[in-house]
């Protein structure tokens, strides 16, 4: 690569300022005229000259993306996490060179994915340790390309697994031991969807399957706590699609561990709390909750979906088994003042594809609690009239499947 054009692809300018506009633009032509490489048609002879000009490029990109970060420009307070979100969680740092420059990463591993001997070598545990100590930037975007551009690497650079293993496993358990737990980690979101593709990894075909059989039981134990430590936090409703993702890979994998997943999770104290924050975290779990419903169905419905659950009767067993462990748990939603809380609660209650598991597995206790809360709030929340038919309806078909007087 000439000297002068590598000079100006690693020149650094200050966007806080309108200084150096034509050197900017000029530096982001070139940087266009990099990514434009990897984009031509994938012949041999290309592949030879990309190849050629790499380490040059790679030094471009470690130039402009591995620098310090600096202190976080977010505040806390900015941070909205109470029952009224505005999610801000970001600043607007990524400037344009960044950006293509990341790009120009991306597509340089999509072109040399087949060349694993290339890519172990470029790409080594340092560049993947100094690139992961960037999904900590307040720039929304930025840790968008980071997360993923790392889950590339996973995919792709089967040699990095490892590092990135430890260093996702690493950071989310210093989020789940920082001293505040009212301190928002931003950067948890990202760090999830990379730990989702972890969970996926197959490590059957390792040289070391007997180490591994030893050491699985520990894996699993320390995928639980860690899922369910992240449930805790205040700020669940930054990260919880990921979260949950998680959460139904984990249960998919360890199936046997699903009772024990839900008795831990609706055993935490503050799930009934009647905060406005906890109302909001209620209904994320109800969301959760239903995924986990769904997955049990689909096994019963399908054998072939690809859980680990082994028949019907096993997942007949787990709704027997849980539906006791949520129930309480519902019944305090169906107490809320608010209507969008019972609501969801009795849309869960009431759905067609779990009723006649709750009428089979429902304790007559729970079902007598149940109409009786039902009677009672019927008329306390007739303000909502969506409401108000719904709790009447239910509580006539308790009446009439069950023959409770």
């Amino acid at each position: 690569m000439d000297n002068n054009f590598k000079n100006i692809c690693m020149k650094i300018f200050d966007f806080t300022n309108d200084n150096n506009l034509m050197e900017k633009l000029e530096k982001y032509k070139k940087l266009e005229l990099i990514c434009d490489l990897f984009m031509t048609e994938d012949t041999i002879e290309e592949n030879i000259n990309i190849k050629y000009l790499f380490p040059d490029i790679m030094d471009i990109i470690k130039t402009n993306l591995f620098r310090p970060l600096g202190p976080s420009k977010l505040q806390n307070e900015l941070i909205n996490y109470g029952h009224v979100f505005e999610k801000y969680n970001s600043t607007s740092d990524l400037n344009d060179h960044l950006n293509i420059v990341y790009k120009i990463l991306n597509l340089s591993i999509q072109f040399f994915k087949k060349d694993f001997e290339y890519t172990r070598t470029i790409f080594d545990d340092l560049f993947v340790q100094q690139l992961l100590e960037l999904i900590h930037s307040d720039d929304e975007i930025e840790r968008n390309h980071i997360s993923s551009i790392v889950c590339l690497i996973y995919q792709y650079i089967p040699t990095r697994r490892n590092i990135i293993d430890k260093i996702i496993i690493q950071k989310l358990n210093d989020i789940i031991s920082y001293d505040s737990i009212e301190k928002v980690h931003i950067h948890l979101e990202n760090l999830l969807y990379i730990y989702r593709l972890m969970l996926n990894r197959d490590r059957s075909n390792s040289d070391l399957i007997a180490k591994q059989q030893q050491q699985r039981p520990f894996q699993m134990n320390a995928i639980k706590s860690l899922l369910l430590s992240l449930h805790r936090l205040p700020y669940l409703y930054y990260y919880y699609i990921p979260l949950f993702t998680c959460t139904i890979k984990f249960m998919t994998k360890y199936p046997n561990e699903i009772i024990d997943f839900i008795r831990r999770l609706f055993s935490w104290k503050n799930l009934s709390s009647s905060s406005s924050l906890h109302t909001t975290i209620s209904m994320l779990i109800l969301a959760e909750l239903k995924q986990v419903l769904n997955l049990l169905l689909l096994t019963i419905n399908n054998n072939d979906d690809g859980s680990n659950i082994n028949s019907n009767n096993d997942s007949e067993r787990i709704f027997s088994k849980i539906i006791p462990l949520i129930m309480p748990f519902l019944i305090k939603n169906l107490q809320s003042l608010n209507a969008e809380l019972v609501h969801t609660t009795l849309n869960l209650l009431c759905s067609f594809e779990y009723q006649n598991y709750f009428d089979k597995f429902m304790s007559i206790d729970f079902k007598y609690r149940l109409l009786s809360i039902l009677n009672n709030q019927q008329y306390i929340i007739d303000w909502n009239n969506r409401v108000h038919v719904q709790q009447v309806l239910y509580a006539l078909y308790l009446q009439k499947s069950n023959q409770i007087n």
